[in-house]
C-alpha cells in the first residue's frame, strides 16, 4: 500500500522550522485554497533561509507543490523580501504558473504569519484563529524542503535546523550545514569561533562529532 504524503511527513517528524515547532502533517490534513511560503525572514539580520532558497530551490519548490496538491490549493505564493535577488533568481528557475511571488520591502515584521496572510491575500485572520480559518496554509522555506525530503524517503533536516551562531567566521563566504548538537571544538576546525566549547543544544543525534557538512 502506498504511504500517503501526510503519513510520510508525520513519520519523518517534520515540524515547522520557524520556531513554534507545529507538526506539519496537521496542516496537510486541512483543505485550503491558498498555500503560502513565508520566505521573508522576519527578524533583522537573519540569513539562513536566503541560503536555503539559493542552494536548495528545486526541493523547496517541489515541497511546496506536494503540499499544495495534498490540501487542494490552487494558488501558491512565495512571500519574500524583494532584496533577496539571488534567492529569487534560483526559485524562478523552478517555479511556474502555479506559484507566484509576492515581494515585501525590507521592514519588520514583514515575515510575521498574520502579516503575510493579510498582505498577500487581503484576508484577516480572526483573533485567536489560524490561517486555515481564512482558507490559507503557511509554511517556511526549511519546512517545504523537509516535505520534499520526506516524500523522497530521505532524512529530513530537522536535525540540521538552521541557527545563527554568535561569533566570528573566516572571511571566505562559505556556508555550513551543522548538526544541531555539534560541539564548538569541531566548529573551530573549519574556522568558526563560538563563545564557548559547549554543544549547540537540541535534539540528540548520533555522530555528533562527525565533520561539519561544508560548504554546500
Amino acid at each position: 500500500m502506498t504511504t500517503s504524503i501526510v503519513e510520510q511527513v508525520k513519520q519523518a517528524g517534520v515540524i515547522g522550522a520557524g520556531g513554534a515547532g507545529f507538526p506539519t502533517y496537521v496542516k496537510l490534513e486541512s483543505p485550503v485554497d491558498t498555500y503560502l511560503c513565508n520566505a521573508a525572514e522576519c527578524e533583522p539580520l537573519l540569513y539562513k533561509d536566503q541560503e536555503l532558497m539559493r542552494l536548495d530551490a528545486e526541493r523547496m519548490v517541489r515541497g511546496m507543490r506536494i503540499a499544495m496538491e495534498q490540501v487542494g490549493a490552487t494558488r501558491g505564493v512565495i512571500a519574500v523580501k524583494g532584496k533577496y535577488d539571488r534567492a529569487i533568481a534560483a526559485l524562478k528557475e523552478h517555479a511556474g504558473p502555479d506559484i507566484e511571488f509576492h515581494y515585501f520591502g525590507n521592514f519588520y515584521p514583514s515575515g510575521d504569519e498574520y502579516v503575510v496572510v493579510t498582505e498577500v491575500t487581503g484576508r484577516l485572520i480572526p483573533v485567536g484563529g489560524l490561517p486555515k480559518d481564512v482558507g490559507c496554509a503557511v509554511n517556511n522555506v526549511e519546512t517545504f524542503i523537509n516535505i520534499a525530503a520526506a516524500a523522497d524517503g530521505q532524512e529530513t533536516e530537522n536535525g540540521f535546523h538552521g541557527r545563527g551562531l554568535a561569533g566570528t567566521i573566516r572571511a571566505d563566504d562559505d556556508d555550513y550545514l551543522v548538526r544541531i548538537d555539534m560541539h564548538g571544538d569541531v566548529l573551530k576546525d573549519v574556522g568558526v569561533t563560538v563563545a564557548s566549547g559547549d554543544a549547540v543544544h537540541g535534539k540528540k543525534r548520533s555522530h555528533a562529532a562527525s565533520p561539519v557538512v561544508s560548504p554546500k
